[in-house]
């Protein structure tokens, strides 16, 4: 049994070593042939999959999809978070499991963000109202505690807030954008983000030609920000906005499979030829019944 960093985690699974998972818990340790300690959700080994993923996602796959090459396992989790909620937001109440708490809201962050950029705006409302109920728990149990703690908690709430505001924009609720843009420039002004790190200060500069300070920032008026608002939606739906749109919806779009046209319900749940890795299949059946016709362009 081995500790493995993240650079590392993508080799160990292609070699078919055995990777275990521990967990703590406030109610005891999880993991592979351990009973499930009471008070624990019996399927947490998909929050143990989800999370694996998210953490190594990003740093090891060569992958354009970063870690949202993981939907599967983000979807399974939170298909459990919907089926037993009650059981995990039980679980969620107890502050020394804040950590499985910060977790779940970087999942469901990353798989909200999936669906808003998909275009499957109504999922990503749906994964957005269950983040929000975690998040209340993880910021409970947040109270008190170092700054490291919260600091993370307030980034993991932004990023949440910054996916609603986006969210807002292309459902057209631009007025429901005025909370969250306080929200937003909040945070930015209480960590100290410098330009470079700023999403929503610095259009306080751009667009009412002020300075972006605490004192500007939190005198705004409700037209002050929906002439923000407005203009990030002008943008948005200008033709250098609908073609960024597109790329960013064409990078997470579902594959259909070249024999049966069939979608796939995940990012990579079909796989491509392993010889041309352009052509894609649903199943091995496909891509049998279609060599006859794709062995005469097969890598060429």
């Amino acid at each position: 049994l081995a500790v493995i960093t993240a650079t590392r985690f993508e080799g160990v699974k292609k070699s078919g070593r055995p990777i275990f998972t521990l967990s703590f818990t406030a109610f005891g340790l999880v993991g592979p042939g351990l009973p499930i300690p009471e008070g624990v959700p019996s399927n947490f080994a998909l929050k143990q999959a989800a999370i694996a993923e998210l953490s190594t996602g990003a740093t090891t796959t060569k992958s354009k999809l970063g870690n949202m090459k993981y939907e599967g396992s983000y979807k399974a989790y939170y298909d459990d978070l919907l089926a037993y909620e009650s059981i995990w937001m039980s679980f969620f109440d107890h502050r020394d499991n804040y950590e499985h708490a910060e977790h779940t809201c970087g999942i469901l962050g990353t798989l909200a963000t999936i669906y808003r950029q998909r275009g499957a705006l109504n999922e990503c409302e749906e994964v957005l109202d269950m983040e929000v109920k975690v998040m209340e728990r993880y910021k409970r149990a947040s109270i008190g505690s170092e700054y490291a703690q919260i600091k993370c908690c307030d980034c993991l709430e932004w990023k949440m807030n910054t996916i609603r505001f986006n969210l807002n924009l292309q459902t057209n609720r631009l007025e429901d954008n005025v909370s969250l843009y306080r929200k937003l420039i909040a945070y930015e002004l209480k960590h100290n983000l410098d330009f470079e790190q700023q999403e929503h200060l610095f259009l306080i500069t751009a667009i009412l030609s002020k300075k972006a300070t605490a004192a500007n920032a939190n005198s705004l008026s409700k037209s002050e920000i929906m002439k923000i608002v407005n203009a990030l939606n002008r943008q948005r739906l200008s033709s250098s906005g609908i073609r960024l749109d597109e790329r960013v919806k064409e990078r997470v779009a579902l594959s259909v499979c070249h024999r049966c046209n069939k979608t796939e319900s995940v990012i990579g749940e079909y796989k491509s030829c392993s010889r041309c890795e352009v052509i894609i299949y649903c199943s091995r059946k496909c891509q049998k019944d279609d060599w006859k016709t794709h062995k005469k362009v097969c890598n060429k």
